[in-house]
């Protein structure tokens, strides 16, 4: 293969990975997405604390107890609030 080529490749490569980075890929919940059997847990959530607070609550439960669904980070999270944990 020619220099150029793996050059380019490499570059195209760094680019995807960068870009991933950039817009929250990989694990990390993303309290934006709209999951359809999960609304009424989330305007729950959202009726006991602030957007950026229920983001960091589910993204911290998602670490502590990784695997599971959505739905079960919605309920941990507000169940937990709700026994002043």
């Amino acid at each position: 293969m020619p220099i150029p080529l793996i050059l380019i490749i490499i570059a195209i490569i760094l680019t995807l990975l960068i870009n991933k980075n950039r817009h929250g890929g990989g694990n990390r919940y993303n309290f934006r997405k709209s999951d359809k059997g999960c609304k009424a847990l989330r305007r729950k959530l959202l009726n006991l604390v602030h957007y950026n607070t229920a983001d960091r609550l589910i993204s911290s439960a998602k670490r502590q107890h990784p695997g599971k669904s959505e739905r079960w980070y919605l309920e941990k999270v507000i169940y937990d609030l709700q026994r002043g944990r």
